[in-house]
């Protein structure tokens, strides 16, 4: 199974990719209505190619078990001797493997730039990053055992994937900036505090709250062998509810700050 899996990720990769073959006629197009106007076509693949590797984490995660849903075969996965935790890794390795490529490569073209501190490489990009592929996999997951058309469900699952890149890591870093602020005035932020000081406040901005909130979410992957679809969706909406609102609450205050 896990040859099929990786089989099937691997072309998923290559539709999703393919988008990346729009960039340069996108930016052909724009220079010729605005010339002298446009960036340069290597800002373009970047901003793009982060743009569609975000699309590919979402969409991995979103098509998880989309061949079971075309045969409408979800029901007949429970009748397999696999155990759950056997079907998550069946699931999730392939998938994981396959988007660990691009993120070191990413990784590996920040490290060499001369600006980027160890700081900003790690906790701002390399931990945020890996953090929401695998939050995006277990979500993935649960939506494929649950309902994968649930526009409410999926926006919640976006709003909690997202979090550690953007919501989170925004308010850790201004978090650790007013501690470094208070404790050396004058010393811009990571800069001269010790490194510890983010890991621990990152741990505590970002991480403690998906562990709880993917916590929240574990009876529900263990009832599913002997739960509908549509019970299970309606436990994760419960269970999602609370992290939702206050991601959006944290999205409005930082917005407004």
């Amino acid at each position: 199974m896990y040859k099929k899996e990786f089989m099937a990720t691997l072309k998923q990769t290559m539709v999703i990719l393919s988008f990346m073959l729009l960039i340069p006629v996108i930016h052909w197009v724009n220079e010729i209505r605005l010339p002298g106007g446009t960036s340069s076509l290597g800002t373009y693949m970047m901003n793009g190619g982060s743009l569609c590797f975000a699309l590919l984490i979402a969409g991995l995660a979103y098509m998880m078990f989309s061949s079971e849903d075309n045969d409408d075969a979800l029901e007949y996965i429970k009748t397999l001797p696999n155990s759950k935790w056997e079907l998550l890794k069946i699931k999730i390795l392939p998938r994981l493997a396959v988007l660990l490529v691009p993120a070191m490569a990413a990784t590996l073209f920040f490290a060499l730039q001369p600006s980027i501190t160890v700081f900003e490489l790690y906790f701002l990009a390399i931990a945020p990053v890996l953090l929401s592929i695998l939050i995006a996999l277990l979500l993935g997951f649960l939506l494929g055992l649950s309902d994968r058309k649930n526009p409410i469900l999926i926006g919640s699952m976006t709003l909690l994937t997202s979090y550690p890149i953007f919501f989170g890591s925004i308010l850790a870093h201004r978090i650790s900036r007013y501690i470094n602020d208070q404790t050396h005035v004058g010393i811009p932020a990571y800069e001269y505090a010790p490194v510890y000081l983010y890991a621990l406040v990152y741990f505590a901005v970002i991480t403690v709250p998906v562990l709880i909130t993917l916590y929240l979410l574990l009876p529900v992957y263990k009832s599913w062998d002997c739960t509908a679809g549509k019970v299970r969706s309606q436990a994760l909406l419960k269970r999602l509810a609370v992290p939702s609102i206050l991601i959006v609450l944290l999205w409005a205050a930082l917005l407004k700050g």
